[in-house]
């Protein structure tokens, strides 16, 4: 019996009686060494595929551990950046002030839970430029006009906020941009 691939394999050869050369004669011999030379070139090739596919499960194998390591790093990015936008929406919303946080385009993607406390908008309300409704109406073209003039420089700009009561008061926008590693806003 051989063992290959998890299983025990076995070799059986048959033949009927009149195919048997004659237990006399020289053809014994010769029956006998073609069936010993095909044995042992089958378990060659047997041997040598056995090879291959412990090769094939080694390759396998550590690519696994590859993609697994690959798996738990990036798991751990992705928690690393959950916990850093906790912490800013945390530290953003317990600031004694309305923050915001725009893109290039001017559009509003943030605003900490001051700014709705005191507009009464709601974020679907206030997102994009949204927030510019709850500035007094003659105030909302410069107010959006400084903020998208000053794409990559500081900028502030005064309007009249509307509190959620009605009333409006003045405010100063404030606005820093910010920059990746390589420069670009």
């Amino acid at each position: 019996a051989l063992r290959y691939a998890g299983r025990d394999w076995e070799l059986r050869v048959y033949a009927d009686a009149g195919a048997l050369p004659d237990a006399h004669g020289g053809d014994v011999w010769l029956f006998a060494l073609v069936g010993l030379l095909s044995t042992a070139m089958l378990a060659g090739f047997l041997l040598t595929l056995t090879g291959r596919a412990r090769r094939v499960e080694a390759a396998v194998h550590e690519r696994t551990a590859a993609l697994q390591a690959e798996m738990r790093e990036r798991e751990g990015a992705e928690a690393a950046l959950r916990e850093s936008e906790q912490r800013f929406r945390n530290m953003a919303d317990t600031a004694p002030a309305m923050l915001s946080v725009s893109e290039a385009d001017g559009t509003c993607t943030f605003f900490s839970r001051g700014w709705y406390e005191f507009t009464g908008q709601t974020s679907t309300q206030a997102l994009g430029f949204g927030w510019l409704d709850a500035l007094y109406p003659d105030d909302r073209l410069p107010a959006r006009d400084t903020l998208l003039a000053s794409s990559a420089k500081a900028f502030a700009v005064d309007y009249r906020l509307q509190r959620i009561d009605g009333a409006y008061r003045w405010c100063i926008h404030a606005g820093r941009p910010r920059f990746d590693e390589s420069g670009n806003f």
